[in-house]
């Protein structure tokens, strides 16, 4: 077949193309343990670069970089070889940008800037691909259907190179159970106890993050699609690695930013 002329069959990986493109960066300045742990720095150099530039109230800026930095769960993900922190990066930044711009559309250049880098981030860290559902839930909730097309041409690479990575094999996928069956499954007390376990207390924020406000408008609903997505994703892959915590901080700790940030703003 095709692949076989292609050599895809052989020599195929489920991993991403640019999965090691951060360490191709880094490891270029010199091999030691501390540039391998310096690896996850370059997307949260980025996250903070963005905070200091579309944030002007210090509290507020200081409290969702501190809860960024210091969240147990990120910061020991932080210290590891993991690309995870990279769709954390990504998604909170993203998340961000809704919550900026609730009551008016996110300039084009912006929402443009978004989709070209989680391209990007989708080739380092395969799940972003999921990332492209609160995008396409915006631009309809808005009308901006002009949009749609560039984001359809936007998540091409990623939707064709996991469909190859699926055909592939990934191990996350070694569950021989029905996926009807793991989405029941998931909202299960025994599939709900890592989420606890690792967030605590900090739940109650990405909690408060999707209740129904007024004067947020459709961000509510954006959110649940995004909650939603990667829900549905992270529970058909096989149940032996729900809950871990890499998994949790690509989807579920932006979505603590966000219910901090709307905290605040209600706060007299």
């Amino acid at each position: 077949g095709v692949k076989h002329l292609l050599g895809l069959g052989e020599f195929s990986s489920p991993h991403p193309e640019l999965s090691t493109l951060p360490l191709f960066l880094i490891g270029s300045l010199g091999i030691s343990p501390m540039i391998f742990k310096s690896i996850s720095l370059l997307p949260i150099a980025g996250f903070i670069y963005y905070c200091l530039m579309v944030f002007s109230n210090k509290t507020m800026l200081i409290l969702i970089i501190c809860f960024s930095l210091l969240m147990p769960v990120i910061f020991f993900n932080i210290a590891m070889l993991e690309f995870s922190i990279w769709l954390f990066s990504f998604n909170t930044i993203m998340l961000l940008e809704f919550l900026r711009h609730r009551g008016e559309p996110i300039p084009q250049n912006n929402f443009r800037l978004l989709a070209l880098i989680l391209i990007l981030v989708c080739l380092i860290r395969q799940p972003a691909v999921f990332s492209f559902i609160p995008l396409l839930a915006y631009l309809i909730i808005h009308k901006q259907f002009h949009e749609i097309r560039f984001l359809i041409l936007c998540a091409l690479i990623p939707c064709i190179q996991l469909a190859h990575n699926l055909s592939v094999g990934n191990p996350a996928l070694g569950s021989s159970i029905a996926p009807y069956v793991l989405l029941s499954s998931s909202l299960s007390f025994s599939a709900l106890i890592p989420v606890v376990q690792n967030f605590s207390y900090l739940l109650f924020l990405a909690i408060f993050s999707i209740i129904p406000a007024k004067k947020y408008g459709s961000l509510t609903v954006i959110l649940l699609c995004y909650l939603t997505g990667y829900w549905i994703a992270f529970h058909l892959i096989d149940p032996v690695v729900w809950g871990m915590p890499r998994y949790l901080i690509e989807y579920m700790a932006p979505l603590i930013i966000i219910g901090l940030v709307k905290l605040y703003a209600i706060i007299p």
